[in-house]
């Protein structure tokens, strides 16, 4: 958007409030160094990000730019880059530094509860944190868990030097969570490599179907198909219940131009070919005289 010279440069908004523009002033001092004053103040504002409102001109326009086109502003509007604002906006913005670069204070323990619980000995004998070894243990297992909480409560220094005691039973249940994770993470990999093995299995199961087909058996007893599979799961070390009605579904997705037939309480998979061959053998061994 560009800047309406004929409304105040800062706010560019068209009020009651009359503009006032220094090179109409009556003041005989230097007018073009209000100006001058003016954009300095704007560039030192916007190098600590503080800039009072937004402008529609930049840190590149000129003392003479703005004598050139006699820019004029509302006092109200001139006051929020004043000097007296500039200072205090510096020492906001100091302050603020100061306090973020400033260290805090690690919350110490407290020496007469357990670091785990924070609860004191009403609940059970305190024990000291007294080698090296258990404060090493203790720091890997609160790291591997990632338990924020606790890692803030040991992040102090060793565990020695800070007094920390425990509860044996609150050890014993961090040792468990710990011995939990560590079972989940190593059965990643086998879920990976049982739900392969199945894969393997159903595609070597679809690819008997499809040989046999091309053989030209087009009949498939749902019972014998069901017992295969599972047996090829058990030489891949896979040993669970089928559900024979998903093993059809899935059968009947790969072999869209299969249907299923049933009898009694039989159930097939019958190919295409295999219905063609079954009317066939009907007409031709019915008499229709």
């Amino acid at each position: 958007m560009e800047l309406n010279w004929s409304r105040c440069v800062i706010c560019q908004q068209d009020t009651s409030e009359p503009l006032k523009c220094p090179l109409h002033s009556r003041d005989p001092s230097d007018k073009t160094g209000v100006y001058a004053s003016f954009l300095n103040n704007v560039e030192q504002f916007s190098v600590i990000d503080a800039v009072p409102v937004e402008l529609l001109f930049g840190n590149n326009e000129t003392v003479e730019k703005f004598v050139s086109h006699s820019a004029a502003w509302h006092k109200s509007c001139y006051l929020k880059f004043s000097s007296s604002k500039l200072a205090k906006a510096k020492k906001r913005t100091h302050k603020h530094d100061t306090e973020e670069r400033r260290p805090r204070k690690r919350k110490s323990l407290e020496v007469t509860k357990c670091f785990l619980c924070e609860k004191g000995e009403e609940e059970s004998v305190l024990h000291e944190v007294s080698t090296f070894h258990t404060d090493k243990n203790i720091r890997d297992m609160i790291t591997e868990l990632n338990d924020t909480q606790l890692l803030t409560r040991i992040c102090g220094g060793d565990l020695m030097a800070m007094e920390a005691k425990y509860h044996l039973s609150c050890m014993v249940k961090l040792r468990n969570r710990h011995r939990s994770l560590i079972r989940k993470q190593s059965q990643v990999p086998d879920d990976i490599d049982s739900k392969m093995n199945e894969s393997r299995a159903f595609v070597k199961l679809t690819r008997y179907i499809e040989e046999a087909v091309t053989s030209g058996t087009h009949l498939f007893k749902l019972s014998e198909i069901h017992s295969l599979h599972v047996t090829r799961l058990e030489e891949l070390n896979i040993h669970k219940q089928v559900n024979k009605t998903r093993l059809k579904a899935r059968l009947l997705e790969k072999f869209p131009e299969a249907q299923e037939q049933s009898y009694g309480k039989n159930s097939v998979l019958v190919f295409k070919e295999g219905m063609k061959k079954i009317v066939h053998d009907a007409v031709k061994t019915r008499n229709f005289s």
